[in-house]
């Protein structure tokens, strides 16, 4: 049976900050020298929404943009070949 550790606020948060840190020195390491940024529309999504937040509004009001027509036009159902039982 493995004896109790009983649980230290103090370590967890000390423990919990270094990593934070840590990984965000990483971060800027790599993308200072990637050729290729990362470049995930989540990464975006989360930071206009972290900044709408930390200005005191709602991540709701961010503004969406919409996609070209021409896509729109590309991925109606008359693409889609249609069953012939139906």
């Amino acid at each position: 049976m493995t004896p109790f550790v009983p649980f230290n606020l103090h370590r967890t948060i000390l423990i919990s900050a270094i990593l934070r840190l840590a990984l965000i020195v990483y971060d800027e390491w790599q993308d200072s020298r990637m050729v290729v940024r990362y470049t995930d529309i989540d990464y975006s999504v989360f930071s206009d929404a972290a900044d709408l937040v930390l200005k005191g509004n709602s991540p709701f009001e961010r503004s969406v943009k919409e996609a070209p027509k021409e896509l729109d036009s590309k991925a109606t159902s008359k693409d889609i070949p249609k069953d012939e039982k139906h």
